[in-house]
């Protein structure tokens, strides 16, 4: 997943926080732990057109380690099985299908067209029978793993060979005699190398029902802690998805009694600390980091929902309200839940400059929906069942079908109103 916030002004907001780590400032042999998102991390060691499963487990092993030679692996990968149903849309989304004109048009162009999709020779998917004997060859057979990722049933085997070969790697290749590993990629119970990994701390991991490889690593991370506790845990984990950044304002990690502990997230080409990034919005309320969560989503947007800029408004106004907002997003340990206050977020919506008073895209209920679901769904509530279903807006819609009035309208209208728990959305 991603958080669709414009690199360069991404950039500006981790500076202005301190949490931008800049290159050498850093010591790996302080590292405890490497969590990996293995889904994030796939395409960058695949390099090449005839690259093997197992040639890229160690590459993978080498690349996420890089120096910490001591630390513990541990490796999550998504369970397609368990993916929530909102992640269907997301996928079909990217799948870009095409109609027949569009077909034809893209032929012209040179494009060969697999299952109405267009792609550039040499990057179309694999056929059945090329995967066939692909998955024959086993961790050793070479691939083109942009063609091997092009579709699901080729995804299923990739991920299937590498998951095979990270195993192989792991017991064949002489490394640091405190090399530890686990990899959690389908069923409930991971492989450990070597086995005499805490049972404790393998069942804090994996006791949850994520399908998500970006879940397992909030899971893990929290795990980590607790296990580490009383004492500090030195993390750094591994990813390309920069939603990571809105995942560790809400999940239940860095508490707040551990001392001295690090969490670095490594992207693709920044280093977060992420103590400093929770520490820039924290006002000392799990609820008003919440809040300044679901404020951030709502520029620019993650995988599951768009924005606010559709409805008149400028990212660059959305994260300076994120950075000082009120609080209308209430999470509840005890209780298992997050609360959003419609009436108090449209105030705090109201309060931001509109740029573009006229521009309304509709169907703003969806987008409510999918915004306050996500970081719901970030804050790790409902773990044991795989995250929380989505929370209707339709008071919104009843509203707006009453008056007339667009779906957005009839929100910045709660800004008048009372607070009351039929103006909320429950998870």
């Amino acid at each position: 997943m991603g958080y669709s916030l414009p690199k360069e002004q991404r950039i500006q907001l981790l500076r202005k926080s301190g949490a931008l780590v800049e290159k050498g400032n850093t010591d790996p042999e302080v590292i405890q732990w490497v969590v990996v998102d293995l889904n994030t991390q796939v395409r960058l060691v695949t390099t090449g057109h005839n690259v093997s499963a197992l040639t890229a487990a160690h590459r993978l092993i080498k690349r996420v380690t890089n120096g910490a030679h001591k630390a513990a692996i541990v490796i999550v990968a998504d369970d397609s099985s368990k993916l929530p149903p909102i992640r269907a849309a997301v996928q079909r989304k990217r799948l870009r299908v095409l109609s027949e004109e569009d077909q034809l048009l893209q032929t012209r162009r040179g494009k060969i067209i697999v299952r109405n999709r267009a792609f550039t020779p040499g990057t179309e998917p694999y056929t059945d029978t090329d995967l066939e004997e692909l998955t024959a060859g086993g961790i050793h057979a070479r691939a083109n793993w942009t063609r091997l990722l092009a579709n699901s049933r080729g995804k299923s085997i990739a991920y299937e060979l590498m998951a095979k070969a990270i195993r192989h790697s792991a017991q064949g290749v002489i490394r640091d005699p405190a090399f530890k590993l686990l990899l959690w990629h389908t069923g409930s119970v991971p492989y450990t190398f070597p086995r005499n990994w805490d049972p404790a701390l393998v069942h804090m991991i994996t006791d949850n029902a994520y399908g998500e490889a970006d879940e397992r690593v909030t899971e893990a991370i929290k795990a980590i802690e607790t296990f580490a506790a009383p004492g500090p845990a030195h993390i750094v984990v591994r990813t390309i998805d920069t939603d990571m950044l809105i995942q560790v304002l809400v999940a239940p990690v860095l508490p707040p009694e551990t001392v001295g502990g690090s969490l670095l997230v490594q992207f693709k080409n920044e280093l977060v600390d992420a103590v400093a990034w929770k520490s820039f919005l924290d006002a000392g309320s799990v609820n008003r980091l919440a809040s300044s969560a679901l404020m951030l989503v709502l520029a620019s947007g993650c995988d599951y929902n768009v924005g606010l800029t559709p409805y008149g408004y400028r990212n660059a106004a959305i994260v300076q309200a994120a950075e000082n907002t009120a609080t209308f997003c209430f999470i509840d340990r005890e209780q298992d839940t997050c609360t959003v206050d419609l009436v108090q977020l449209a105030r705090a919506v109201r309060s931001i400059k509109r740029t573009s008073p006229l521009k309304d895209a509709g169907a703003f209920g969806d987008e409510l929906e999918n915004a306050t679901y996500t970081v719901a769904y970030f804050s790790g509530i409902k773990r044991k069942r795989g995250g929380p279903e989505r929370s209707r807006a339709t008071v919104l819609r009843t509203r707006a079908s009453q008056t007339g009035d667009s779906e957005f309208e009839t929100f910045m209208d709660l800004a008048r109103e009372q607070p009351s728990t039929a103006l909320t959305l429950a998870f």
